[in-house]
């Protein structure tokens, strides 16, 4: 049963890893985009307002989103420069 599970857990896992890809491919984009147009590469306000609109919409423990946000806008930021 145990097996099932982690197999489970293995396939999500890996949807995680793609979305992730995706979103960072995007992310090198964007930074092409604001270095092209003179635009900050970190938008506080905006980083801010997309945790607190998470927030309001899962039921997941909020430090663990937060947190979990943080370190993809940091690593965000890092692909754009």
């Amino acid at each position: 049963m145990i097996d099932k599970f982690r197999k489970e857990i293995d396939s999500v896992d890996r949807r995680i890893i793609s979305l992730l890809e995706e979103r960072m491919k995007i992310s090198k984009r964007i930074g092409d985009f604001k270095r092209k147009n003179n635009l900050k590469i970190r938008d506080v306000k905006r980083e801010k307002e997309f945790v607190e609109r998470v927030l309001k919409k899962t039921a997941l423990d909020g430090n663990f989103v937060k947190s979990f946000y943080q370190l993809i806008f940091k690593f965000s930021r890092k692909v754009q420069k």
